[in-house]
């Protein structure tokens, strides 16, 4: 699949515009292949050990479920990782108004699913949606998905802010009325975010902690018995052995996907920021690293 195919293009994307847009997936001509996914996981569980994994997630430089394997991927990495580790699909839910979407996502332990906006005009604002696309199936999808699935739906909603376009997601109706489909779709959380890395628009800038919580209080009224994760309240990762030889590697690939801070990378990985920060200083002097200053923090990125 090439890079950043994507059924959206969304203004706070951290993966840069959208170089193939497309509505199904039957517009692409190839896919990323189980063998191939099976092939990267082996990999790296030569070098990271299995009892350090927490979960296994598929998300990718665009929308997983594209791909109409993804049952099967899941499928043959339970059977390598077995039961203790849950899967995690991240989506967009672009897709699951289809029935066989669904059934892929169905093999999942957890389903983290995008729900930014309660219009369709803000929906084409936000996330910029491909051809035909419309959030009255995305929702109708949703609410299908928690019927007809055993494991956990979380919905993930991106709170924004811009400079040139007052007309966001973030005013107290537009978040009630957000809460309200996410009550009707009956998820077992709901996770509130805010960009913090660079986004594909430049005048999206994330929102301030006191209107994160804002949002959230707004949440927990509408929805008192769903888990409402803020921003900054995910806990944190265990501590984890990763060999050296492999952790340059494995920094250097997180880069070219998406913009991180120092602090992603330690998370990431399971290790110190100190370690992280030698690694980042040997890739920045080979030039293969550059840096970025965003909101007053600094990220980094590979050298496009």
């Amino acid at each position: 699949m090439p890079p950043k195919t994507c059924t959206f293009d969304c203004i706070y994307c951290q993966l840069g515009r959208t170089a193939k847009k497309v509505s199904k997936p039957e517009e692409l001509k190839t896919t990323v292949t189980v063998e191939k996914i099976m092939e990267d996981l082996e990999k790296t569980l030569e070098s990271t050990p299995l009892e350090s994994i927490d979960h296994v997630t598929f998300s990718g430089s665009g929308e997983p479920t594209l791909n109409l394997q993804l049952g099967e991927m899941i499928d043959h990495v339970k059977n390598i990782v077995g039961s203790s580790k849950p899967v995690v699909v991240l989506t967009n839910a672009s897709l699951v108004c289809r029935k066989d979407v669904r059934a892929n996502l169905a093999e999942a332990d957890l389903v983290i699913a995008k729900l930014d906006a309660p219009t369709q005009h803000l929906f084409e604002s936000i996330n910029r949606p491909a051809e035909n696309l419309k959030l009255t199936s995305v929702v109708k999808g949703l609410r299908a998905l928690r019927r007809e699935t055993f494991g956990r739906l979380a919905l993930q909603m991106m709170f924004l802010k811009s400079a040139t376009d007052k007309n966001t997601n973030h005013q107290y109706a537009t978040v009630k009325r957000l809460a309200e489909i996410a009550s009707s779709i009956d998820p077992d959380e709901v996770q509130i975010n805010t960009p913090t890395r660079p986004p594909s628009r430049e005048d999206v800038t994330p929102l301030h902690l006191s209107e994160i919580k804002e949002i959230s209080r707004i949440m927990t009224e509408v929805l008192p018995r769903v888990r409402i994760l803020a921003k900054g309240n995910h806990g944190q990762m265990k501590e984890r052995k990763k060999k050296d030889s492999v952790l340059e590697t494995e920094i250097l690939g997180l880069l070219k996907r998406r913009p991180c801070r120092l602090v992603d990378l330690a998370e990431a990985f399971g290790v110190n920021e100190g370690n992280v920060k030698f690694y980042i200083n040997k890739l920045v002097a080979s030039g293969g690293v550059t840096s970025v200053r965003l909101h007053g923090e600094i990220y980094y990125e590979t050298v496009r």
